[in-house]
């Protein structure tokens, strides 16, 4: 239990300032966002296989982890120990894991341009995990402003024809509003897609600076045990029992929310010994 200083600097950490605008400013380049900028391979597939076929490659699997904002001095302490274990799980099943750490908006979108391109036509689904300060109606902080998750990274990545058929598949560590304790719109399909949350519309998600988030440690510790026989949803229903029962601080406690529009199970061990 946390007396009221550890309290206050929890709530500190994870609620989001004011609003910087939503438009990206020119900013150089660093050395993580140069990854971003590798050449998008065609989308070419048609993707429209009836059955997720267990001939597929694991998972392609990339973590925006923002660590590092423009607008203030203090960093997302622990952040790291969540990419470190995000790391090792993901691993175990074969997937190809990538870190982008401490994106700019201009980063984000040259990312995501280049997802939306990307041939994963010979691949099981998508993953992508997002640890970042938050706010309401999906809004995520990046290092120089904010960025929607549904209409800047989901929308565009509905356009590859190659992930048509195939899990989408989202896990998000940030705040979805002020409170503290405990929409969807697309012109594109907005089937087969999974975004797991680390809290509810409105509420706080909470990381401790040494040992990582809850949420994000939590679904690590279930994926490692059941990852290779039990689909995303009775993982995440595991999730969101073992976050919504422990008591963060006092009697105050986090649950976990879902989407989903998945029209067939997803299991990461079904595809963890094919060829990455």
């Amino acid at each position: 239990m946390a007396n009221t200083n550890d309290r206050n600097r929890l709530i500190s950490m994870c609620l989001p300032r004011s609003s910087p605008s939503s438009q990206p400013r020119a900013t150089s380049i660093n050395q993580n966002d140069a990854r971003a900028l590798s050449s998008p391979k065609p989308s070419t597939g048609s993707g429209t296989s009836n059955s997720l076929d267990k001939k597929y490659k694991p998972a392609n699997v990339y973590i925006f982890n923002h660590v590092k904002f423009d607008d203030r001095n203090e960093e997302r302490t622990g952040s790291d120990k969540d990419v470190e274990k995000l790391m090792k799980t993901f691993n175990k099943f074969n997937c190809n894991v990538e870190e982008i750490r401490n994106a700019t908006l201009e980063t984000v979108q040259i990312t995501v341009s280049r997802l939306e391109m990307e041939n994963f036509e010979e691949h099981s689904a998508l993953v992508i995990v997002v640890l970042s300060h938050g706010g309401q109606n999906e809004t995520i902080l990046a290092k120089d402003g904010e960025y929607s998750l549904h209409k800047d990274i989901l929308q565009p990545i509905l356009k590859n024809r190659t992930l048509l058929g195939k899990p989408k598949i989202f896990f998000v560590q940030a705040c979805k509003g002020q409170n503290v304790g405990y929409r969807m719109d697309t012109t594109f399909s907005p089937k087969d897609v999974f975004i797991g949350y680390s809290t509810f519309e409105g509420y706080a998600a909470w990381i401790h600076s040494e040992n990582g988030s809850w949420f994000i440690q939590t679904l690590c510790e279930v994926l490692e045990k059941d990852g290779e026989t039990k689909d995303i949803d009775v993982i995440m229903n595991k999730v969101i029992d073992t976050v919504k029962d422990q008591r963060i601080i006092q009697k105050e406690q986090q649950i976990p929310s879902v989407y989903r529009t998945l029209t067939k199970k997803y299991i990461f061990g079904d595809c963890m010994h094919n060829k990455s």
